[in-house]
């Protein structure tokens, strides 16, 4: 239930939303109302009511100035759900820095993302000085029980509306239409007086208390058993003539639109207060338009008619799909007034009228007006406050120290300086006057990981890593040690930790435990290694964190960072150190993780962005975990990246580090990639070559540039041939696009409006063809047959081939749950598409389907994660990488046999990789482990060597080659080395008196 709750909550926080601004424009239109009683027209009075319909079913708005609705605080609870996801991926890069002079004072503009779904995660009792004894707070327990209770209100009243809807049509088709001809001609005059030529059956029947139109595609008029033999030829004839507004006004379509937002509004006494209102009003706006078509002497017998039919008949059941003509009887006197004063001309178009519906829906149609770009606040200071900085200090680099800075710790106090190196921790002041080791000897330990400065300062905890014992199957040993700072012998924290990296290791905000993160679960340590939390990976689909300084100064909150669900980067989300419902924090686009508190745990700053990130802060309540506005950006920093910032001493100052990174496409002769040059900046994304190898297609994700390029090989000016950019989400290391066989044609999918779709583009130059729509959410990469004449997708839970020159697609394979969108491949030969289905969530196994049709065949198991599927040249066997620290790239085979083992070098993490043209040689990136730098190895079959064969950088793509073999095009990414920083001066200062 918990999880259900969790799902619901973004859509219950849009309805809590509307229904607030539902109630504002409601107390407008009444008082409108009431001022204009006797100035608007029966007519004018129910347009009013359809400003509040449309308002409440626009599922989005524009903004505007003038929107009545910026009456509304912005700060309003916006409590968006998420669930924890899957733990995959590297820990933060650490390679190194800028300097702050490239600061600038510009707001970035970014835009906001999507919600995704959400779940409950269970933990042990609290951790920290507290444990035991915190409770969730109030308002937690009612958010979550919330949208449980408007669900099972909105389902009992929709089940009841159908129901009684059913009913009544049931009964109705059962009862035999009218035949009397009499009553079939006067009908139809009617319809003439009233300009309706629509087939309207007449049905007598028991089942209704008072005349009534019924039916949403094909009405009928219904009326009691006995009325015709009780009303006269011209009383019937009023009826019809009321019935006849009903249906030409199409009262019944909004009928139904306003029994749909009931369902949804059920709680909102206000809603069913103005709703009851628009129905007396649409019922004097019927009586108004049959009054405009009759004779001017003609109303005082309307009206009796009206009188005598609430004398001789009681109203029926309301329903969505019956337009009636007798509401209340305290409805009867308002009626009656209108009937006697009603004028031929009061119901034609009013320009007085139509002013002020235009100048209500100015108000009343568009959203407020934030005060942020494009839906990020741009973290302006108030007119009471005024910033007097930043102001940056640099603290350590490789020149100051003498040696490699990795991640860095500040004690809290912020005098003194914990940093990592490949082979020790180091500790020196802020003055950097003396620098000594604070590890005698690893001794069989290798690497030592980021250290955290314990919250009293009187211990550093650190992680180390080693390879197994000979015996052993695990392929890498961590565990948690801590040490005094003033020096001493290192103690171990808990059992070794074997398989898994320890990514983290932070302390909870008593100092009396340390919680880390492996890519399959979070634990928490008592200082004497007995467990007190753990939560499995199952538990933690897609987490990325935590990450920095989780843990809220009260200890009652952890935030760690998440994947987005499209895979486009990540989300701060917090969840109760006791238990319960995580809830997304952040909704920026890309990247946001690192988060640090503020002491007085009222702000917490972080990082976001992606080929740059910058320090964002968020103000929050530190006893509800809510979030008060959005995020607002600290520093603006160009071209660098920020990494782990840190709130020293009182909050006044943050310490982080930072580097420039550069990510650029380069090409060379196969035979010799060492001697590759640079072409151009791009994004990190694979590109493509010409099947003559003098072209390289890329792509460029720069904001404002987004799109595909083409750049000739020997270099000069880029071409940007899409305006958009292809295949959005976390493609690194993926291509975006495909480029025909002939080298003619580039296939890719992007936006179009709200949805995906599959677009082709000339390689020349020209405008996009839109293919096909996409139905999922996800983008796909599409790819060509050899021959050029089809494409392959995979959409959703369908694996699709498409025409060259469009057409419906045909649907080749279905999976149960989906199919990876950037993993389809084509055979060689043309005769085979593979892809990968998943199964389950985060696992997946290879599948194969004949091209032309036929049984899909399932190839490997779906035990564990694979990435990055490719055919060999010889269209016999497929290369995937197992995705897991220790990964490995393994083969699978077209007739069936078992996989095997092809690449696991035993001093790198092998990634995803490619054959070359020539089928001897496999292609892949490689990380070192040792010194944590990438490149691209080659991997010899015939041999059985591995080979780095580019420049070691931080980061590197998978090549691709020209149709002959002989030139390769890749991208990596170089950057300069780590700086630390300290930011000061950058929180607002009251404006002294007189300024």
């Amino acid at each position: 239930m918990e999880s259900l709750s969790m799902q619901l909550q973004p859509f219950f926080e849009w309805l809590l939303r509307t229904t607030l601004q539902a109630s504002l424009l409601i107390c407008f239109i009444f008082l409108f109302q009431a001022v204009l009683r006797n100035k608007l027209g029966a007519r004018w009075h129910y347009c009013l009511w359809l400003l509040l319909l449309i308002r409440m079913a626009m599922p989005w708005a524009p903004q505007s100035r003038v929107s009545v609705f910026n009456l509304i605080p912005q700060s309003l609870p916006q409590r968006q759900t998420e669930y924890i996801q899957q733990d995959v991926g590297d820990d933060t890069v650490s390679s190194d820095a800028a300097s702050p002079s490239t600061a600038e004072s510009t707001p970035v503009s970014t835009t906001g993302v999507a919600q995704d779904t959400s779940k409950a995660i269970t933990v042990a009792p609290e951790i920290g000085k507290e444990a035991g004894s915190q409770l969730k707070p109030l308002f937690s327990k009612a958010a979550d029980i919330l949208p449980l209770v408007w669900l099972t209100g909105a389902l009992a009243l929709a089940v009841y509306v159908c129901a009684s809807n059913f009913n009544l049509l049931r009964i109705v088709k059962r009862e035999r239409p009218l035949t009397d001809q009499k009553i079939l001609d006067l009908l139809e005059d009617c319809k003439a007086e009233m300009g309706i030529r629509i087939i309207l059956g007449v049905v007598a029947t028991d089942k209704v208390k008072s005349p009534a139109l019924f039916g949403f595609i094909r009405p009928r008029l219904l009326l009691p058993a006995g009325m015709l033999e009780t009303l006269s030829p011209k009383e019937l004839r009023h009826v019809f003539l009321h019935e006849l507004a009903h249906l030409k006004r199409h009262d019944i379509y909004i009928g139904w639109l306003m029994s749909l937002l009931q369902v949804l509004h059920w709680f909102n006494p206000l809603i069913w207060l103005a709703f009851y209102r628009l129905r007396a009003d649409r019922e004097l706006a019927c009586d108004a338009l049959v009054l405009a078509r009759t004779q001017s002497g003609e109303s005082k017998d309307y009206g009796r008619t009206i009188v005598s039919l609430l004398e001789r008949f009681s109203r029926s059941q309301r329903l969505p799909a019956m337009a009636g003509i007798l509401e209340t009887k305290t409805q009867l006197k308002r009626r009656i007034t209108m009937i006697a004063r009603f004028k031929k001309n009061s119901y034609q178009w009013s320009p007085w009228a139509i002013v002020l519906i235009i100048i209500l829906a100015c108000i009343s149609l568009p959203d407020a007006k934030h005060t942020k770009a494009s839906g990020i606040s741009a973290a302006k200071p108030s007119p009471a406050t005024k910033l007097t900085g930043p102001t940056y200090r640099l603290v350590l680099d490789e020149q100051i120290t003498g040696k490699h800075v990795g991640m860095c710790d500040f004690s809290p106090s912020g005098d003194r300086i914990v940093f990592q190196s490949p082979d020790n921790l180091y500790i020196t002041d802020q003055a950097t006057t003396i620098i000594r080791p604070l590890l005698d000897d690893l001794g069989a330990w290798e690497r030592v990981g980021r250290p955290c400065w314990s919250p009293d300062g009187r211990l550093i905890a650190y992680s180390l890593t080693k390879g197994p014992p000979p015996d052993s199957d695990a392929k890498i040993v961590s565990a948690i040690f801590v040490i005094s700072p003033d020096g001493g012998a290192p103690r171990q924290i808990g059992p070794d930790v074997t398989k898994r990296f320890i990514f983290s290791v932070f302390w909870t905000p008593d100092g009396q435990h340390l919680t880390y993160r492996t890519n399959e679960c979070i634990r928490t340590l008592t200082l004497d290694g007995n467990e007190v939390r753990f939560i499995p990976r199952k538990d933690l689909s897609y987490v990325s964190g935590p990450d920095g300084r989780g843990y809220s100064p009260n200890g009652r909150w952890l935030v760690f960072s998440r994947d987005k669900e499209n895979g486009s980067g990540t989300d701060l989300c917090i969840f109760p150190v006791t238990g319960g419902t995580a809830r997304r924090l952040t909704h920026l686009p890309e990247y946001s993780n690192s988060p640090t508190w503020a002491p007085d745990g009222h702000t917490l700053y972080f990082v976001s962005g992606r080929d740059t990130l910058n320090i964002w802060k968020l103000s929050m309540d530190p006893e509800t975990g809510l979030a008060k506005g959005e995020p607002q950006q600290v520093t603006f920093f160009k071209d660098t990246i920020v990494l782990a910032p840190q709130v020293l001493g009182d909050g006044s100052r943050i310490a982080f580090g930072m580097y420039k990174r550069n990510t650029s496409i380069q090409v060379a002769d196969s035979s010799s990639p060492q001697e590759a040059r640079s072409l151009v900046s791009c994004g990190m994304y694979s590109p493509e070559l010409s099947p003559d190898g003098q072209t390289v297609y890329y792509v460029n994700d720069t904001p404002g540039e987004e799109g595909i390029y083409a750049v000739p090989r020997q270099g000069g000016a880029p071409r940007r041939l899409t305006e958009s950019l292809p295949a959005e989400g976390r493609l690194m290391y993926f291509p975006r696009f495909d480029l025909s066989g002939d080298g003619r044609t580039l296939a890719y999918s992007t936006k179009l409006g709200n949805e995906h779709a599959l677009f082709t583009v000339p390689a020349s130059g020209g405008e996009p063809r839109l293919l096909a729509r996409i139905t999922t959410k996800w983008s796909v990469v599409p790819q060509w047959s050899p021959d050029g004449s089809q494409l392959a997708y995979a959409d959703g839970h369908d694996l699709n081939v498409i025409a060259a020159a469009g057409g419906k697609p045909r649907k080749l394979a279905h999976m149960d749950h989906s199919w990876e969108p950037s993993s389809v491949r084509w055979s060689p030969d043309g005769k085979f598409i593979a892809a990968f289905g998943m199964s389950k969530p985060r696992l997946n196994a290879v599948f194969v389907v004949p091209s032309s049709g036929g049984e899909l065949r399932q190839l490997t198991s779906d035990v564990e994660e694979k990435e990055r599927l490719e055919w060999h040249p010889d269209g016999r066997r497929l290369t995937y990488l197992v995705s897991r620290l220790d990964s490995e790239t393994h083969q699978a085979y077209l007739d069936g046999r078992e996989p095997t083992l092809l690449v696991n070098a035993p001093d790198v993490w092998d990634y995803v990789g490619k054959w070359a043209p020539d089928g001897r040689r496999f292609f892949f990136v490689g990380f070192d482990v040792s010194s944590k730098d990438s490149g691209v190895y080659v991997y010899d079959e015939s041999s059985s060597k591995t080979t780095l064969v580019s420049d070691p950088v931080q980061h590197v793509g998978v090549p691709s080659w020209s149709r002959d073999g002989k030139t390769m095009a890749w991208w990596e990414t170089r950057t300069t080395s780590r700086q630390t920083w300290i930011m000061e001066d950058f929180l607002p200062t009251a404006k002294a008196d007189g300024q």
